[in-house]
């Protein structure tokens, strides 16, 4: 044994070495290397691998949707804390706090996924239809809580089989079939953890973390490793997943929507970079299978996702049926938080308003339940205390409503638990808990928002720049501006043509729109000329009402239709008489406690974009309709006047165009068409006060225009 144990580690030694990038300190996974050297040893695993892997595509053929059953799998879970000292002997609490950050990543309601860039939202898996729970009954049926503590006299543990024997000083597996086995140790070399996919030895099937990077709470916060996505990772690959890599310079991953990376991702991350020509996205480094940070981890894919459903309905199918979360005689008096409601799957707290939490407290035991006592804290803080009576049936719950609660901005966990049952001590004390992560965001800005750029601190207070690309991002000129001193403009000019169709957004704070009226609308000024015909951009206006969870566009532009001036080659600046008003409906969103406003700049290799004078106020004399957009430049106008619109559908449309007094001074005839650009001459009419009036099937929309000739 001790020549295999020397051979995989010198295997491990080459491998580590020409990892590129990858920390002395420490190494996130070394699951591919312990992969190969599983295949020296058992030279029938390449062959069961590769017929899985011809499964995986055969059942994903058959099942384009990507799921076989609209039902949950919930996997019960065995953890073996092995432990050479008291700090390596992890907490009950620990290893409960490890389980919740499975189901809120397996889940998709972990809080941090709001923070995907705009071009993979459309890609996260969301809910994977799986869940986690420590196993209630072992393999011979008796009554378990799923943590199995073994006292070693071996100090650390290298990458291999020797922590999964109880000969060898850890602990046996529990069949494979059944549960997911997770071993808790003490490994050396810096190593985080290893996985063993499906097709190998039942007796080693499972997880190997190292304890420091094992579970969410305390006495581990803070660092790089103790969010627990160490094992969201390592779980990944037990259920059929790869690197985002693909384990080579540009591998593949073997999943359609990620894209092509060259090599790990390490660190903090809050933009991307580009590699193998994966523009414009990108590299997917918030994805569980890279090596970034755990708080820098956050996403997995839909691709991802049909694997996962691939692997639970082949090759561990038997975890669907397992009978290692059945019940064995309860105690007589225990109970526990099962399930934390507030703060929810959607987190959207405002720092500065008191959110009241609420929880569902179940009855574990056997008894009926008249009282508990429930505690409950944010962090570290002091722990608050509730005292619960009633009556609970044994197996029932309810949910519980406790004292309003204020967090700060920034990341939190919310810790709920139980004591006392019945006035007595709790039979099971690792049922008790429950945790759930929160983001404390910005505090709301009152209905209506007026923003013109003219303070020096971009972007303003509480507005967020995202830059997603590494680049500048949106800017702050004083170059060119409507009115004032300064405007946010976008430098699409010197952009290179490898950021074609990268995104940038620069999002206001959540405005308050709980008392706007129907008629509520945002306006703003934006100036634009296109480079040439092929060389344009895209602005696309977006609202999010769950604190960025999702956007919705609710106007966009691109070519023509942004233009406000001629095409020009050179860096564009506009002139005072360059700049159009854009005005659009937020009449869907009135009463909307939570409202972001997006400004998505897409690069095509065009020009410079500038957007100021920004209000979310009440309409006055110009009149909107949801789904029918018009813009109307220059404002005031010396004759020519550009009048632009733009539909969601194919819409009936004409123009009519009248004085102060209400006489018709110009009309076009009615037409079909998903929006155009029409250039009118007013220079023949006294100067003065005009109204274009577009008129729809839908109804009117009025701009108002100054002719100043």
């Amino acid at each position: 044994m001790k020549k295999t144990l020397l051979s995989f580690a010198v295997l491990i030694c080459a491998v580590c070495a020409s990892v590129n990038a990858q920390t002395a300190s420490v190494k996130r996974c070394s699951t591919d290397e312990y992969t190969a050297w599983l295949k020296t040893q058992d030279p029938g695993l390449a062959a069961r691998m590769a017929d899985i892997e011809k499964q995986t595509g055969d059942w994903i053929s058959s099942h384009p949707n990507g799921k076989s059953s609209s039902l949950t799998v919930t996997i019960p879970v065995v953890v073996h804390v092995i432990y050479s000292s008291a700090s390596q002997n992890i907490s009950d609490d620990m290893v409960k706090s490890q389980i919740d950050v499975l189901n809120e990543d397996y889940g998709g309601y972990n809080s941090d996924v709001s923070k995907l860039p705009p071009f993979f939202r459309d890609r996260k898996a969301g809910d994977c239809g799986i869940r986690f729970a420590l196993a209630t009954s072992d393999p011979s049926g008796n009554a378990t809580n799923g943590i199995r503590r073994i006292s070693t006299t071996v100090g650390s543990w290298t990458s291999g089989n020797a922590v999964k024997y109880t000969a060898q000083g850890g602990d046996d597996a529990w069949p494979c079939g059944s549960y997911l086995n997770m071993w808790c140790c003490n490994l050396g070399s810096g190593l985080l953890g290893y996985a063993q996919f499906p097709g190998g030895n039942c007796a080693t099937d499972g997880v190997v973390i190292l304890y420091t990077a094992f579970g969410r709470i305390s006495p581990y916060p803070g660092g790089a490793y103790a969010y627990g996505r160490t094992v969201t990772h390592e779980v990944g690959h037990w259920l059929n997943l790869r690197h985002i890599w693909g384990d080579s310079n540009c591998g593949n991953d073997l999943v359609n929507d990620t894209p092509t990376s060259q090599a790990p991702n390490f660190g903090s991350y809050t933009c991307h970079g580009f590699t193998c020509s994966n523009q414009p996205t990108g590299d997917m480094y918030m994805n569980y299978m890279d090596y970034t940070d755990d708080r820098y981890m956050y996403m997995l894919t839909a691709g991802q996702n049909t694997r996962i459903q691939s692997c639970l309905s082949t090759s561990r199918s038997g975890l669907a049926t397992s009978l290692g979360l059945n019940v064995v005689s309860p105690p007589a008096n225990d109970c526990g938080i099962d399930a934390i409601i507030t703060p929810g799957d959607v987190p959207c707290l405002n720092t500065t308003v008191t959110f009241v939490p609420e929880v569902t407290l179940k009855n574990f035991g056997s008894n009926v339940l008249t009282s508990a006592t429930i505690n409950y804290k944010i962090d570290n803080s002091a722990t608050q205390t509730q005292a619960w009576s009633g009556s609970l049936a044994a197996g029932s719950s309810v949910n519980v409503t406790l004292p309003s609660m204020t967090s700060a901005l920034a990341d939190h966990l919310f810790y709920c638990w139980t004591t006392l049952p019945n006035a007595v001590a709790d039979a099971t004390p690792s049922n008790d808990r429950t945790q759930r992560n929160f983001i404390g965001h910005a505090s709301n800005t009152a209905y209506p928002l007026t923003q013109g750029f003219d303070a020096v601190t971009f972007p303003p207070a509480t507005w967020t720049n995202k830059n997603f690309d590494c680049g500048t991002g949106w800017a702050r000129t004083t170059t060119a501006f409507h009115t004032g001193s300064a405007a946010a403009y976008f430098n699409n000019f010197t952009a290179s043509a490898t950021l074609n169709g990268v995104m940038d957004e620069l999002i206001t704070p959540p405005v308050d729109m709980t008392n706007a009226p129907a008629n509520a609308v945002l306006t703003f000024w934006k100036a634009y000329a296109e480079k040439s015909l092929t060389g344009f951009d895209t602005l696309d206006v977006l609202v999010s009402t769950d604190c960025g969870y999702n956007y919705t566009s609710i106007h966009k532009e691109w070519a023509l239709i942004l233009a406000t001036a001629p095409a020009t080659t050179s860096a564009f600046v506009p002139t005072s008489a360059q700049w159009a008003q854009v005005t659009v409906s937020l009449a869907p969103y009135a009463g909307v406690k939570n409202l972001l406003i997006a400004f998505r700049n897409i690069n095509h290799g065009g020009n410079n974009l500038y957007i100021d004078d920004l209000n979310v106020t009440t309409v006055g004399v110009n009149e909107v309709i949801s789904g029918v957009s018009l813009n109307v430049y220059p404002n005031p106008t010396e004759g020519l006047l550009n009048i632009s619109t733009q539909f969601e559908n194919p819409e009936n449309m004409q123009f009519v165009v009248t004085d102060a007094l209400g006489q018709v001074v110009y009309q076009t005839t009615p037409k079909t068409t998903i929006g155009e650009l029409t250039t009118i001459d007013l220079s023949q009419a006294a100067k003065g006060i005009y109204f274009i009036e577009l008129r729809t099937t839908k109804g009117k929309v009025v701009k108002k225009v100054s002719l100043s000739n």
